[in-house]
């Protein structure tokens, strides 16, 4: 059974790669990211995500001062249906200190992992490697999945 079947009904937490692959239409990602986000639309499973994910999508076009992108970019993360945007409050900010200091994350990769954490996400969609040094370290984690496994 591939991923997308065992995610069907479970909460999926969706870190920055796979939304950055999406907004500049990665051709090397695009098969299997339709898949998962066509799935996403039609519910299958809830999806997670922390507010923190702006601040990195929003990089490249700020950086390019591409002001209409930023402002598409901002709707379609309000648009977005099945998607929830988590903010990161104390239990989460203290949970990703934790995690920098056991694990050495950088902080961003520590607030995602700790906001999936915290809110029970059963799978973590990434395509970060530095997760990999997590995989088999802890049960409490939700399941690593990375963009060419789904």
């Amino acid at each position: 059974m591939g991923y997308l079947e065992q995610m069907k009904g479970r909460t999926v937490y969706v870190d920055s790669p796979p939304f950055i692959y999406l907004m500049e239409k990665s051709e090397r990602y695009e098969i299997p990211l339709d898949r998962f986000f066509s799935a996403m639309d039609q519910g299958r499973f809830r999806v997670i995500a922390s507010t923190i994910i702006l601040a990195e999508v929003l990089v490249k076009p700020y950086r390019q001062e591409q002001w209409q992108v930023v402002e598409k970019y901002e709707a379609i993360f309000e648009g977005i249906p099945h998607l929830s945007l988590l903010p990161v409050d104390r239990r989460i900010a203290c949970t990703a200190a934790k995690l920098r200091a056991e694990y050495s994350l950088l902080t961003p990769d520590a607030v995602h992992l700790a906001t999936a954490v915290t809110s029970g996400a059963d799978f973590f969609l990434t395509n970060d490697r530095d997760f990999r040094k997590m995989e088999k370290s802890n049960s409490q984690f939700p399941k690593l999945v990375f963009i060419d496994d789904l």
